[in-house]
């Protein structure tokens, strides 16, 4: 069995670095109107455009040991999307991305990813302040930034599209995690 770097593991999914021939799932991830429309330019993706954005990604995280990684589920190592922190130099921020596999959606991935993104920024004092985005019309993106913790902060334009961005801090962070559960399961 092939054994690959993990950088972050959750209870069902494996954050990996991509691997040469990885373009044919990300471009497929992005293939359709549907899933491209909020994200690169808004039009389904090419294999070279995949290759492309997976080549800076790449980059990125040389340099930086952060970036968008490969989404895979922990249990067959099925591509499940991909996820990561980026660092937006025009912001002066760092955002927590994800995108799911149409197959996937609905099972919880992007909010499982997304809260394990989080607690590894904030654990790891990579910064103070983590961002999120989401297009207006993007309800279920909005629905697991809320839910893990991010409160909506600005309303802006991103390339002419709506986009509502969202952050969370270090002090909230912390807060949330001395309350205790109200679930009498955990």
């Amino acid at each position: 069995m092939l054994v690959r770097p993990v950088i972050l593991e959750t209870e069902r999914l494996l954050l990996s670095p991509w691997e040469r021939g990885d373009e044919a799932s990300l471009a497929a991830l992005h293939a359709t109107s549907e899933t491209s429309l909020y994200v690169g330019e808004g039009v389904p993706w090419s294999l070279d455009y995949a290759k492309r954005r997976i080549d800076g990604w790449r980059s990125a995280f040389a340099l930086r040991g952060l970036a968008t990684l490969k989404l895979l589920a922990k249990d067959d190592g099925a591509f499940i999307g991909r996820a990561g922190i980026n660092w937006y130099e025009d912001d002066g921020a760092h955002q927590v991305v994800y995108s799911i596999a149409r197959h996937a959606w609905g099972q919880g991935y992007a909010t499982e990813i997304a809260a394990a993104l989080r607690d590894w920024f904030f654990t790891r004092n990579i910064a103070d302040r983590l961002e999120g985005m989401a297009h207006v019309d993007n309800k279920a993106s909005i629905r697991v930034l809320t839910t893990i913790g991010m409160t909506p902060t600005i309303l802006r334009q991103v390339r002419g599209e709506p986009c509502q961005f969202f952050e969370i801090d270090r002090v909230s962070w912390e807060r949330a995690k001395a309350i205790p559960s109200r679930n009498p399961n955990s």
